[in-house]
């Protein structure tokens, strides 16, 4: 019992028997850990190797939300104002501080009951204890750290950018109301806030904007930082190519696209030796690889009409192309155009046996093939604030839900980066209930690729971001 793993102790916590961790503390069987999850020797927190008052057990008991354990945690002695190294430059929240970001007053009662003190001067990688009660949405916590609002908010503006963006989305009115009543992130510390969350968003696809939770989310992004910002060409592309709805939702809450300037076309020298480039063009139809690179996949067929095909793979990184090539001046010249992506295809299905549902519930059943797919994330969204999700099954997604639905958006962490598929849900249709949806999942976009490579031998080399890429004939 002295080696539980953390997953170990963490299971004895959430245990159904609520008798079982208050035995183990009782009995003083339950000790921490000397090893991490991964085998390796536990590294203590501080410079001198001590351990001594480390919070471990009271991180277990807050996040299981274990208030009943918590005096005799702290009779252990575990020091709750004690934050937790992380790795070698950030360190974990503290359980005060842990307690604020989840809202939970009565845990924080008893832990300043017993010595913990709310910390409101000095921050860590994820901000201030402000930040943590503003990120809670509780208003009660938010009181209670911001000593009633006498500590200022419209310097806060939430240095964990995935946090901000929750507290934009799913911050009830009045919260919000709130928090606009007392100037939160309004403050000149927070200029650039807005950009900060559009290039989050942009790099969150799984994120979801549409209906009335993506609008709410654009109204309030407005309101952050002291000015209305404007945003450049570059990043506009980059926000268009990565998440088009985003693009959408911007528009529509007011921003105005910046132009991109238009890139001017590169001269191309005169072909020197028409007959040399046609003889070299005819010997290198063929299959070329990658070589030299790890961890990364990518080849060229050079077909002997004239036309190509290129693609990369390295992590999340997928690049597809196809198009014309020719040699000029002993150089292979690749010209291809990038086609749109196409988007997933939801419409109601027509094969699906009608089901009839009581008032009061709706069905989900997405289908593929004439079968209903397992394993999709879900979210219905109603009027605001109503919002329900799950996961299909292998009869779909029953969920009790009360009036009409407006939007039904679907998702898979393997299908478009996450991205969410939305079906809006017509006027008449919208207090049927059952939903069997023909689901087609989305179609990238190839990648233009127009490019000069060098030949030599059976290799050519493409100069790509300062890097030497060389494709070799198999």
């Amino acid at each position: 019992m002295e080696k539980l793993s953390g997953r170990s102790i963490d299971a004895a916590f959430a245990a159904p028997d609520r008798n079982v961790a208050r035995l183990l503390i009782e009995h003083v069987l339950l000790r921490r850990a000397d090893f991490d999850e991964d085998g390796t020797a536990a590294a203590p927190d501080d410079a001198d190797g001590s351990s001594q008052g480390k919070p471990y057990f009271l991180m277990f008991a807050i996040y299981n939300g274990r208030t009943d354990l918590l005096p005799a945690i702290l009779a252990r002695p575990e020091d709750p104002n004690r934050r937790t190294r992380k790795d070698k430059e950030t360190w974990g929240p503290s359980p005060v501080e842990l307690a604020i970001a989840q809202g939970n007053t009565e845990v924080l009662e008893v832990l300043l009951a017993n010595g913990g003190v709310i910390d409101t001067s000095s921050s860590q990688h994820v901000g201030m204890a402000l930040d943590g009660a503003v990120g809670s949405l509780n208003a009660d916590m938010l009181r209670l750290v911001s000593k009633d609002f006498s500590l200022p908010l419209n310097q806060v503006c939430l240095k964990a950018t995935g946090q901000l963006a929750i507290v934009l989305r799913d911050a009830s009115a009045s919260y919000w109301d709130l928090l606009r009543q007392h100037g939160f992130a309004t403050g000149s510390a927070c200029a650039g806030i807005q950009a900060r969350v559009m290039l989050y968003l942009a790099e969150t696809p799984h994120m979801l904007l549409e209906g009335w939770v993506g609008q709410r989310l654009a109204e309030r992004l407005v309101q952050l930082g002291p000015v209305r910002e404007r945003f450049d060409g570059a990043l506009w592309t980059m926000v268009a190519s990565e998440n088009d709805a985003l693009a959408r939702l911007l528009t529509s809450a007011g921003w105005k696209a910046a132009k991109t300037p238009v890139a001017t076309p590169a001269k191309v020298a005169p072909q020197r030796n028409k007959a040399a480039d046609a003889a070299l063009q005819a010997t290198l139809p063929g299959h070329y690889y990658l070589s030299g690179v790890t961890e990364v996949g990518a080849e060229i067929l050079l077909r002997p009409n004239g036309k190509f095909e290129y693609s990369l793979a390295y992590g999340a990184v997928d690049e597809y192309a196809k198009g014309e090539w020719t040699v000029w001046n002993q150089r292979v010249i690749f010209r291809s155009q990038e086609s749109q992506r196409k988007a997933a295809s939801l419409q109601p299905s027509t094969d699906a046996v009608p089901v009839t549902l009581p008032q009061g519930q709706l069905l989900v059943d997405l289908r593929n093939g004439g079968e209903s797919i397992a394993g999709l994330n879900v979210v219905a969204l109603g009027d605001a604030p109503i919002k329900v999700q799950g996961e299909t099954g292998e009869q779909g997604w029953r969920t009790p839900f009360s009036g009409p639905v407006r939007h039904i958006a679907v998702s898979h962490p393997d299908i478009d980066r996450g991205r969410w598929m939305v079906y809006a849900v017509p006027m008449a249709d919208a207090l049927r209930g059952s939903f069997q949806l023909n689901f087609d999942p989305p179609i990238a976009a190839t990648k233009g690729f127009n490019a000069t490579l060098v030949v030599e031998d059976d290799t050519l080399t493409l100069q790509r971001e300062g890097r030497a890429m060389r494709f070799e004939r198999q």
